[in-house]
């Protein structure tokens, strides 16, 4: 329009205003900040108008753990005499001796993945409970420009953005977080043309990577 209009907004979350999930024992550590605002208005009045928007996204943390099931420490020794299943031999299906592998036959290279990687339960018997880590900074913006030519030539053009590097993945263990940066533009270029009351012409020319 031919005045200046603008808005502005705020979305909070963080661990004191969230409520504890109902099977977890603790709230997880958790914020999250959404904010922006825009503007429009006039830069020549009745010819040139300007739209302008922004939103900012952050969060760090989980709103929730996770829960999956790992080895006991007795079950990293071989020994799955107190497990509900039980290990047979891979050659003849028979049962183990004790319901225990025998030494000889674990592999080095999954012994030290194991003690490296696989951490211990934390939650019951055989349950590992953890926050995943995970980090957002999202940044959107765009903008509009409105040529009125003339009463029958109108030029629009629109750039938008979505910039988003992020870091996600398992608390275990460093080597197992994923940095996952994204990043979209779109830009559309517009001419319509009124020939008559009854026949008009849109062309678009756009732009996306």
């Amino acid at each position: 329009t031919n005045e200046l209009h603008g808005s502005l907004f705020e979305f909070l979350r963080n661990t004191n205003l969230d409520a504890r999930p109902f099977f977890a024992g603790h709230r997880s550590v958790f914020k999250r900040n959404q904010f922006g605002g825009t503007v429009g208005g006039p830069i020549v009045k009745n010819t040139v108008f300007v739209f302008l928007g922004y939103q900012g996204t952050k969060v760090r943390g989980n709103p929730s753990d996770q829960t999956y099931t790992t080895l006991t420490e007795a079950e990293r020794r071989g020994d799955f005499s107190a497990s509900v299943n039980k290990p047979t031999h891979p050659v003849t299906g028979e049962p183990f001796v004790g319901d225990a592998l025998p030494r000889e036959m674990m592999d080095p290279a999954a012994l030290n993945f194991i003690q490296t990687y696989l951490p211990l339960p934390n939650s019951g018997t055989n349950l590992y409970r953890f926050t995943p880590i995970s980090k957002l900074d999202q940044n959107q913006g765009i903008v509009r420009m409105d040529y009125s030519i003339t009463d029958k030539d109108r030029l629009s053009f629109r750039y938008f953005i979505n910039d988003v590097p992020q870091t996600s993945g398992g608390s275990i263990a460093q080597d197992w977080v994923s940095e996952l940066p994204t990043r979209f533009q779109n830009s559309t270029l517009t001419y319509t043309r009124i020939f008559t009351p009854n026949i008009i012409n849109d062309f678009r020319f756009s732009y996306i990577r």
